[in-house]
């Protein structure tokens, strides 16, 4: 090969590598401005070294001027090009958004394509050329548009530099700065460089071709660089995904091509040596070394630890330095043969999805024929032996890899359609997840198991769920191909090492795979001995897995090794296990919430909601069989006591030991559950009569009030409980409910510790109050409510002194009911409220009424319950009612009984301490009735106590009620008291009172309760 077809080798190989470093640096995405120009910018660059490679080549000056009249298409706008990619890379986004800039950056050059290639080309300014050793060289003949180029580079390199060194100084990100510089001192060495090739020595008269394009490619490799390191200038498409999906199938190809190197060098050494004796051929072992010296390479290059996309630019290259040299090799003959060998590489680029490799080839091939053609564009050759024995090389090398090639396209059509197969598969296995549940796991788990093992050819699959310790099994399901014998039998005893080597493998490589039960060692007697049992050669074990932890195994195995199974790798089954995991999770999950749904948390008894669909069911069998059952409600007796003063978490520790208690001391048959707070309800099935009901309930009760030892501290807990027998009390789960409530009510309200049967009676009572409470709602609005009066005699002067506002309620179908029934009712429902208020403000204005006509200085007392004493707007409420009505506020006096006095006594001490500042009087009602306390009787703001009549009308027979009354007179008189005597009913109980002292009478022997209008009659009586 002589000097001039060298430069052109060389020239066409740096084009080819500017290209390959182009497509490396964008990725082949050409959506974003600054990869497009790159990718230009090679392509200019591959021009300009294809006409520079024909000017030196060239056979004559005719071709070589062509050449000189090409270059400039690729030189003449290269550095506007590259300003522009400065501009981009520098983020001048102001700068480019300008209509003025593009003109600026692309005008001049192309000025300088019509200066050096239209203008030459019409015979204008043409240079001359000269041949020398190495090839043809322009003599130019320097004019104003050779210094207009001078001018239009420098001022853009300058420009370049600057903007590149200007954003080294200004970016504050390190690897922008070490980009820019790089790039800087690659620019600098470029044009100081191209400059020096081939304008310096033009002036010099250095007579070598010009090759500029060397030190262009400088920067392009610089940029291809920090894409590697830095990333890439454009996103990698999804769709430009390899060919293989494995690194050692790249390297498979590599091997390959360097396989046909080597072949190549081989049959250049039998052609050349031993059929082909002419000495004028070059040295043959100069070519076939450098044949062998790229077989290596290319080896070297398969083995090399670097991503795939990196690997085939090297290639690239490698093909962009071989197909030159190898055509250009055989150039005097026209390379009538070995040109051909390009399509031996273009077989191999069918492999890629990536076009890299197939655009450098084409373009590289491409310019080599124009420089073949420019060396030698006519050429008359003798096919002798050798060419034939090169033909015959090709043929069979593109026969080889048209094999390979076709091998590996069939197996990737296997590929795709196993991976088509697993995909539908796994799609139906999705399906079935969704819908599945605990009722149909096993059918949809042994469907997963079926289609799985006939898919991968097994004889059995299985999946296995473990208890929580990972030894026995919780939960199996199993598919066996026809003929088989199940393997779960055996599993269940495999040794706890066995087991545990399983979980070790499972933990360190993810699978456990035995591909042929033949080859294990004889360390492994046992599992060997049963695997043969099994007729098991192949097996492979997944791991089943909930939040990370292993629960169970998915396995297959066969009685033929793994290598005759349609098993390419775990990864498939790996994401079934990953399913079936997921569909044990939520069957798992949707059982805990259903459970959750239908069960208390806390003792895990069934809720009121699954209790009481259980109780509807059972009544409704209980009907078809005639049988009796008996619904017990029981409730823990002071059980607020025991959260107050050990806190809630003893609390529901009682709450669960009693509620172990109730489960195991119920019968087979019958049923408990957790109602809400301390509230607990049983069924009794098949009671036969009420006294068999009893005899269990005495059982029960004296079980369940055993002591309780929580935390090293006894406890003693009682219950009352209440039970309804069906259909005696009801025949739905309302109405038992109900009844065995009320049963309970009324063991609370007899002293607690104990269980009533309901009766009549108290359901009676119970619909009687609840048509009283429904009742009372409506009463003030239907005016049914009415307020009676009943004076209070001064027992000295026998006058009135005032009157007790007592309430009534008149039901027209009912007559007057008695306020012991109703009063409750109101205090209960807090109706008290308003009906208090209404009672007071009634009485007052009757009071004032009375004052206007004339009856001054009489007291109204009003009774107030201890519900109303609760009422924070009390106090605002009283006297906004005494400033509405006018009364005087000393004519008022409220009554608390001693019960309301007992509660809260430092609250109850402020609010009667608020109502004695308006000026009003207060009295305790019924003393001696609950339990008296003398210091709180000393600190209460009261003026009168009332003695409750059971001691006033005991002052006729009984002496201890006598001196009862005596001793509350003594009390009230030395604490400066009067004392208000309730139920006055005879002259002997009003001699008593009288010679006691006793202030006040208020009873049937003066005065019954009455009307206003009567009250008035009497006070006009009394004029």
């Amino acid at each position: 090969m002589d000097y001039s077809t060298f430069w052109g080798m060389l020239l066409i190989a740096i084009g080819g590598i500017s290209f390959v470093c182009g497509f490396y640096a964008t990725n082949g995405v050409f959506k974003t401005t600054i990869n497009r120009l790159l990718m230009i910018m090679c392509c200019a660059l591959l021009v300009w070294s294809l006409g520079l490679a024909i000017t030196a080549a060239a056979d004559n000056k005719g071709i070589s001027m062509i050449g000189y009249l090409v270059a400039p298409i690729g030189w003449g706008p290269m550095s506007g090009m590259l300003l522009h990619f400065t501009l981009l890379l520098t983020e001048q986004n102001k700068l480019l958004k300008k209509w003025w800039i593009y003109p600026v950056l692309y005008v001049p050059g192309l000025v300088m394509i019509y200066a050096f290639t239209i203008l030459p080309a019409m015979g204008l300014y043409a240079d001359d050329f000269i041949h020398t050793l190495y090839g043809w060289v322009p003599a130019v003949n320097y004019d104003l548009w050779d210094y207009t180029f001078y001018v239009y580079y420098i001022a853009f390199t300058i420009i370049n530099l600057i903007l590149l060194l200007s954003t080294r100084t200004t970016s504050q990100d390190k690897n922008i700065r070490t980009q820019v510089t790089w790039l800087a001192i690659c620019y600098i060495i470029a044009y100081t460089l191209g400059t020096l090739s081939d304008v310096v020595f033009g002036y010099l008269n250095f007579t070598i071709p010009r090759h500029s394009t060397v030190f262009a490619l400088l920067p392009i490799g610089a940029i291809a660089y920090f894409v590697k390191k830095y990333g890439p200038l454009g996103p990698v498409p999804i769709t430009q995904s390899e060919g293989f999906r494995t690194e050692k199938a790249h390297s498979n190809v590599y091997r390959v091509m360097s396989f046909g190197f080597a072949i190549g060098s081989i049959l250049n050494i039998i052609s050349q040596k031993l059929l082909y004796q002419e000495t004028g051929l070059p040295n043959i072992n100069l070519f076939s070394m450098f044949l062998i010296v790229i077989a290596v390479i290319t080896l070297i290059i398969s083995e090399l630890r670097i991503n795939g996309l990196l690997k085939e630019m090297l290639i690239a290259i490698v093909y962009s330095l071989i197909i030159p040299y190898i055509t250009l090799r055989f150039v005097q003959y026209g390379s009538i043969t070995i040109w051909a060998f390009v399509f031996l590489l273009f077989i191999l680029c069918l492999i890629y999805n990536r076009r890299i490799l197939l655009i450098t080839i084409t373009m590289s091939a491409l310019m080599t024929q124009i420089l073949v053609w420019a060396i030698s564009p006519s050429v008359q050759v003798e096919v002798n032996v050798a060419d034939y024995i090169v033909r015959l090389g090709l043929i069979g090398l593109s026969a080889i890899l048209s094999v390979f090639v076709n091998s590996v396209y069939v197996a990737k059509l296997k590929e795709n359609y196993s991976y088509d197969e697993k995909q539908t598969l796994l799609a139906e296995i999705s399906r079935d997840f969704i819908s599945a549940e605990e009722w149909n796991k096993d059918e949809i788990l042994h469907n997963l198991l079926e289609k799985c093992g006939k898919f991968i050819k097994s004889d059995r699959a299985y999946i296995i769920v473990f208890k929580q310790d990972k030894g026995d099994l919780h939960y199996s399901c199993e598919w066996l191909a026809d003929g088989t014998q199940s393997f779960l039998k055996d599993f269940g005893v495999l040794s706890s090492d066995i087991h545990q080597k399983f979980l070790d493998q499972f933990e360190t490589e993810g699978v456990m795979k035995l591909p042929d039960a033949n080859l294990l060692p004889p360390l492994a007697g046992k599992f060997k001995r049963m695997l043969a049992e099994q007729n098991i050669r192949g097996m492979v074990n997944l791991p089943v897995k909930e939040k990370g932890e292993i629960i169970g195994i998915m396995g297959f195995n066969s009685s033929r090794p793994l290598r005759e199974w349609n098993f390419d790798s775990t990864h498939f089954m790996e994401i079934v296990a990953n399913v079936v995991s997921d569909m044990l999770l939520k069957i798992k999950t949707e059982n805990r919430n259903k459970f959750l749904a239908y069960h208390d948390q806390l003792t895990q008894l069934p809720n009121r909601t699954l209790f009481k669909e259980h109780m509807d069911e059972t009544i409704k069998q209980a009907s078809r069989t005639g049988k009796t059952l008996a619904v017990v409600f029981l409730d823990i007796d002071s059980f607020k006591a025991i959260n107050d003063t050990m806190g809630h978490e003893i609390g529901d520790a009682v709450l669960y030991e009693v509620a172990q208690i109730l489960s195991d001391n119920i019968r087979y048959c019958d049923a408990v559950s957790r109602f809400g707070g301390d509230e607990f309800v049983i069924i009794l099935n098949e009671i036969s009569t009420k006294d068999e009901a009893s005899k269990i309930m005495d059982e029960l009760i004296s079980a369940i009030c055993m002591p309780l030892n929580l935390r090293g501290q006894e406890f003693h807990v009682t219950f009352s409980a209440g039970c309804a027998l069906y259909p005696e009390d009801g025949e739905d789960s309302d109405a038992l409910l109900k009844n065995a409530d009320t049963a309970m009510y009324y063991a609370k309200r007899l002293g607690k510790n104990q269980y009533l049967m309901c009766n009549q009676a108290m359901k009676d009572q119970v619909a009687e109050q609840l048509m009283l409470t429904n009742h009372l709602h409506r009463a003030l609005e239907r005016e049914e409510l009415v307020v009676y009066y009943q004076p209070q005699v001064d027992i000295a002067t026998k006058s009135i002194v005032g009157f007790e506002a007592l309430l009534r309620w008149s039901i027209p179908e009912r007559g007057i009911i008695s306020p012991g029934l109703f009063i409750p009712i109101a205090e209960q429902t807090r109706l008290i409220n308003p009906i208090g208020e209404w009672v007071l403000e009634t009485a007052c204005r009757q009071n004032k009424l009375w004052q206007e006509r004339g009856f001054s200085g009489l007291r109204m007392a009003v009774n107030v319950s201890v519900v109303q004493l609760g009422n924070p707007n009390l106090v605002q409420q009283v006297e906004g009612i005494l400033k509405k009505t006018g009364l005087p506020p000393k004519d008022l006096e409220l009554e608390i009984t001693e019960s309301a006095a007992s509660n809260d006594v430092d609250n109850i001490v402020s609010v009667l301490a608020s109502l004695k500042a308006l000026g009003l009087t207060l009295s305790i009602d019924d003393f001696g009735t609950e339990y008296s306390s003398l210091s709180r009787l000393k600190v209460l703001p009261i003026d009168r106590i009332k003695m409750d009549m059971q001691f006033v009308h005991g002052i006729e027979g009984s002496e201890k009620d006598q001196a009862i009354a005596k001793v509350i007179i003594n009390l009230a008189k030395s604490m400066n008291l009067q004392v208000i005597a309730e139920g006055v009913e005879t002259k002997t109980q009003l001699d008593f009172l009288s010679q006691r002292s006793c202030d006040v009478a208020q009873g049937y022997y003066y005065y019954k309760p009455m009307p206003a209008e009567e009250i008035e009659k009497i006070l006009d009586s009394l004029i």
